[in-house]
């Protein structure tokens, strides 16, 4: 007997049942690559929060969630999570607390067959108290408690179908009937139930919200036929944007308008001093936002720029960083390229990069 290792090594990654972040409050399950594995990728993760359980049948093939008797089940909500290696691990964003369950029934006192099950020792209100089964329906299962009654979070079930990808992976070709080295791809189907006992409300969560407003400031770097004339300048921005997607799904998608104010001072040329270049402008913007304590999102605009008077479209495009500090305020940081599309006589094409920090407020 060898005590050398397996040839074929294991190709699957680990992963948890899931933690909760008590800064974002997204419940997050994570992916890591197993010992030596580090190359291992995870090629897509498919997340269903589903009203029932799947039957184990279902994890083949597609892996599409189905009951014992093979009948579809529809599932509340479907999320993608995107392509990373496991070197670090790999984290996918199931659901936020602050969503909303997915079944609520409410039962209130004097509704018919409601008790009040507080009160020890006063008899229910119904009129049957048998607990043992009847011959017709309905059996008896106890008083009905006036309160809220909810699904489990995220939901019954969870049911996450995993893609894994060893780049370079010694395993064998049927085709050529030898051991080969290249991609392998494996694939994980993970089910866990939901809890009822959602998080208590001493943890720290930023509710996602539908509105946000927020101010940034920073410095502008004029490119292009812009450097002959302008050094780089400041500018302000305040924008307001409203949430498209629901709570629970990301990445999250909002639109809204942008205001902003850009001063270039201009270069002393010789004898020759020109004015410092004033731009403002007023944009409809759209970001996308994903998930997690830390959230990346890309922003794109188009609108119309005021510049010397005389009003020009343009557009913009960047990226950055939005870190929640509380329940309603988050720091942001990022860039962006804005470029106006017609040419100014004075000072040739407008395009410049802009470097900023600033908050957002979440209102409501």
């Amino acid at each position: 007997m060898s005590s050398n290792p397996l040839v074929l090594h294991p190709r699957l990654a680990g992963y948890d049942a899931g933690t909760l972040d008590s800064v974002s409050g997204d419940f997050s399950v994570h992916f890591f690559a197993p010992a030596g594995g580090a190359a291992l990728q995870l090629q897509s993760a498919r997340i269903y929060q589903l009203p029932r359980v799947a039957a184990i049948e279902s994890m083949v093939g597609e892996g599409q969630p189905l009951t014992r008797d093979q009948t579809a089940i529809r599932p509340w909500i479907v999320t993608e999570c995107a392509p990373s290696t496991l070197r670090d691990a790999a984290t996918c964003t199931i659901a936020n607390i602050a969503q909303a369950p997915h079944v609520q029934v409410i039962h209130r006192l004097g509704d018919p067959g409601v008790s009040d099950c507080n009160q020890r020792g006063k008899a229910p209100t119904t009129g049957n108290t048998r607990s043992q089964d009847r011959v017709n329906a309905l059996d008896y299962e106890g008083p009905i408690c006036a309160g809220t009654t909810q699904d489990p979070f995220p939901s019954t079930t969870v049911y996450i179908i995993a893609k894994f990808v060893d780049p370079a992976a010694k395993h064998y070709d049927p085709v050529s009937k030898t051991y080969v080295v290249g991609p392998v791809v494996s694939t994980v189907y993970y089910q866990f139930a939901g809890t009822r006992q959602r998080p208590s409300g001493s943890v720290a969560v930023v509710p996602q919200g539908r509105l946000f407003a927020g101010v940034l400031t920073g410095a502008s770097w004029p490119v292009g036929s812009m450097t002959r004339s302008y050094n780089p300048g400041f500018h302000f921005e305040s924008f307001l944007e409203a949430r498209v997607t629901p709570p629970a799904v990301f990445p999250a998608v909002r639109l809204g308008f942008e205001l902003g104010f850009h001063e270039f001072d201009a270069k002393n040329l010789g004898t020759v001093s020109s004015a410092s270049l004033n731009v403002t402008n007023l944009a409809l913007t759209g970001r996308v936002l994903g998930g997690g304590s830390y959230r990346p999102f890309i922003l794109a605009g188009f609108g119309f720029y005021d510049v010397l008077g005389v009003l020009k479209p343009g557009g913009q495009l960047g990226a950055g960083l939005d870190v929640p500090v509380s329940r309603l305020v988050s720091l942001v940081s990022g860039v962006s390229f804005h470029a106006v599309s017609a040419p100014q006589p004075q000072i040739g094409r407008l395009q410049w990069f802009d470097a900023y920090l600033g908050l957002t407020l979440r209102l409501r």
